[in-house]
């Protein structure tokens, strides 16, 4: 975890693709994550890049990241999917929240305890709320690739 601004998670796929296959798996994953009020879905090669808007604030699971970025690699015969999650939202946010306590009080210490406590729960809740929504979609996915016998015996 770079900071507290970006968390990243992997997974080894269970069914061994080939790179052909790439491209449905990420309209896959395009698919599942539309439903999560995301815009701006962009798949290029073996990555896919999406962005949450403002107006989406109000959805629960992604309304503290601005974007996200999923990538498929190939590693010693494996595929691994990686999912990397970008907070900047949430630590903006959180410090303006802090700030207008901190202005309220006259009390540097409410502003910085006021940050800290924010911020840190729903850090918290974000980095959950992520790895069970990508473990999730790790497990549909590999289902996704044995029903659709993608497997690749290389």
């Amino acid at each position: 975890m770079a900071l507290p601004f970006t968390n990243k998670y992997t997974h080894t796929l269970q069914g061994k693709i080939s790179p052909e296959v790439y491209p449905q798996v990420l309209e896959y994953i395009s698919a599942f994550i539309e439903k999560k009020s995301v815009e701006d879905i962009i798949i290029e090669g073996n990555t896919l890049n999406f962005k949450i808007g403002f107006s989406d604030w109000k959805w629960k699971n992604m309304s503290t990241i601005q974007k996200g970025t999923f990538e498929l690699i190939r590693e010693d015969g494996e595929v691994k999917i990686t999912y990397e999650i970008f907070m900047n939202r949430l630590f903006i946010s959180t410090s303006i929240i802090a700030l207008f306590f901190g202005i309220i009080s006259l009390n540097v210490w409410v502003g910085l305890g006021g940050f800290l406590w924010i911020f840190g729960i729903n850090l918290a809740i974000t980095i959950v709320q992520h790895h069970r929504i990508f473990d999730k979609l790790t497990s549909e996915i590999n289902d996704f690739i044995y029903q659709n016998n993608f497997t690749d015996t290389k």
